[in-house]
């Protein structure tokens, strides 16, 4: 039996992945319709945005503090502070009221890209 190829299994993860969203789409949208007077009160409420900041910064601190790679790599270590830094501003300082939007959305960019390049970074012997 032929090894299969790196071609083949990202053809084959693709596929997945895509045949999940359809799904999900499918699914997903008609609850979204029905429910949209309620998802737009709910997603005005503050109290929303600082409950999930709270939910992602212990996830965050633990990818800084509890492994050596983040703490070897500072650009990694980087867009997680910032990230989550962006998050905490736009969810508590009063100040930046106006710019909240703007302050979430990059925020949560570069976390989740901290996230996702931490997660694809091999480890090295000096790492683990």
């Amino acid at each position: 039996m032929a090894a299969r190829t790196a071609t083949s299994k990202l053809l084959d993860i693709s596929g997945v992945g895509l045949s999940c969203l359809c799904l999900l789409h499918c699914m997903a949208l008609p609850l979204l319709v029905v429910s949209a007077p309620v998802l737009a009160v709910f997603s005005e409420n503050e109290a929303v945005h600082k409950v999930l900041v709270l939910l992602a910064l212990p996830v965050a601190l633990l990818a800084i503090f509890t492994t050596p790679q983040t703490r070897s790599r500072p650009l990694i270590l980087g867009m997680l502070v910032v990230g989550i830094s962006l998050l905490l501003a736009g969810a508590f300082v009063e100040a930046l009221h106006d710019y909240e939007t703007p302050l979430t959305v990059v925020g949560a960019l570069f976390l989740s890209g901290g996230h996702i390049w931490r997660w694809l970074s091999p480890v090295t012997a000096s790492e683990a």
